[in-house]
């Protein structure tokens, strides 16, 4: 488990954060003094500790200032972040690195690129790739991985294809019904209807 602990002790600080960020906004600046967040405890928090938190992190300078920046920089943000904590900014950066490193030396494979450009990858986990990749799988000029990531998209696009023509001929079935059933309509509405007068009259005709 040791090969683990750096990146379980990695995660354990993030969720904090990120924890520690929700009692903040939720708990905390509402309140207009000190006094009124000290007295705003959660329920699920000890009184003591949450003392502790307001009177030695919410309310410190650096803090706060950190607080104010934050916020002056979403602000000024023209489009939803939607990457997690990591800022545009530095992905920008990241994927400089990658395209440079690419076209220095295009015989790199996936794993040697990402190495170059991030450091060595953990067993179960490759940077761009998520959980769950390992790094056998990213391995060689062209990795199994890829390979397989191909092998599904191009069966995707495949029966995307085979949809859209069985879409198109199932239109165009349609479209033929419903131009029968318009000549249909029109045939009906052309043909002369005979007055009942004049059946009236006919078999009166007759009887005579």
């Amino acid at each position: 488990m040791d090969i683990y602990r750096e990146e379980t002790l990695e995660h354990m600080g993030y969720l904090w954060t990120a924890w520690r960020s929700t009692l903040y906004l939720t708990y905390v600046r509402p309140c207009k003094t000190k006094g009124e967040a000290l007295k705003n405890c959660p329920p699920f928090i000890n009184v003591g500790d949450w003392t502790w938190l307001v009177n030695e992190k919410f309310s410190t300078e650096e803090f706060q200032r950190m607080s104010k920046r934050n916020m002056k920089n979403r602000a000024k943000t023209v489009m939803p972040h939607r990457s997690g904590s990591k800022p545009h900014r530095a992905i920008i950066y990241d994927m400089d690195e990658i395209v440079k490193t690419t076209q220095f030396d295009p015989s790199l494979s996936t794993m040697e690129v990402i190495d170059k450009c991030f450091g060595p990858q953990s067993h179960n986990r490759v940077f761009g790739y998520g959980g769950g990749i390992k790094r056998k799988q990213l391995s060689g000029p062209k990795s199994t991985y890829e390979k397989e990531l191909e092998a599904k998209i191009q069966a995707r696009d495949a029966k995307i294809q085979d949809n859209e023509e069985e879409n198109r001929n199932l239109k165009r079935r349609l479209e033929a019904i419903e131009s029968r059933l318009d000549m249909g309509n029109g045939c009906v509405q052309s043909s002369p209807v005979a007055s009942p007068s004049t059946n009236s009259d006919h078999h009166e005709g007759i009887l005579k």
